[in-house]
């Protein structure tokens, strides 16, 4: 409805508020779908989640400048993981994609997914402006932050590597042992070396 607005609207000084509006209200939606994805215990497997992350992904930056490819998808079995492992890794995912979005000025975006050795790791690589890990004002910014305990919630760590001018790439990585439902066995965790 917001889109028929936006072309049906007589005053150019109307254009960008409905176009923050359609892009607002689609976002809405989305999360909302992802919400109920995320509830259904059918998707609590390592192959549902990097099928609607890669959907998931596309959409995100349908209607920006940004180029997405997602990469690996095929490659990921059909393993079982618990809800909280789904629900923190989908969450790392979005607040990457939102950083590239928000931060990078990117003209494209790679979101990869590898599995080797019993660990599953996730790659999201951009083109942007970059940026230095380690200067103060990033370390404490609240999305890395969040990327950090969720991930260290679950038995993962988290690595960025960026310089300014160079791109950033954020990844992860999470033992199987930790994400699947293994009958009560312990769950290693990785050393965060």
């Amino acid at each position: 409805m917001a889109d028929r607005l936006r072309r049906r609207a007589d005053k150019p000084e109307l254009q960008p508020g409905l176009r923050q509006l359609a892009r607002k209200t689609r976002q809405l939606a989305e999360d909302l779908e992802s919400t109920i994805w995320t509830v259904n215990p059918r998707n609590n497997s390592l192959d549902r989640l990097v099928l609607f992350t890669r959907q998931y992904s596309q959409r995100f930056f349908r209607d920006s400048a940004i180029e997405c490819a997602v990469l690996g998808v095929e490659e990921i079995p059909a393993r079982r993981i618990t809800p909280e492992v789904q629900h923190h890794l989908l969450s790392a995912t979005k607040e990457a994609l939102n950083n590239v979005l928000k931060h990078s000025q990117a003209g494209s975006v790679a979101v990869e997914f590898r599995l080797s050795q019993e660990i599953f790791t996730t790659v999201i690589r951009d083109d942007g402006v970059g940026f230095n890990p380690e200067a103060s004002e990033n370390k404490e910014r609240n999305g890395l932050s969040n990327m950090r305990s969720r991930l260290r919630e679950i038995g993962g760590i988290l690595d960025i590597r960026s310089s300014p001018g160079l791109g950033a790439e954020i990844s992860w990585r999470v033992p199987l042992a930790a994400a699947l439902v293994l009958d009560g066995r312990p769950s290693p965790v990785l050393s965060h070396s």
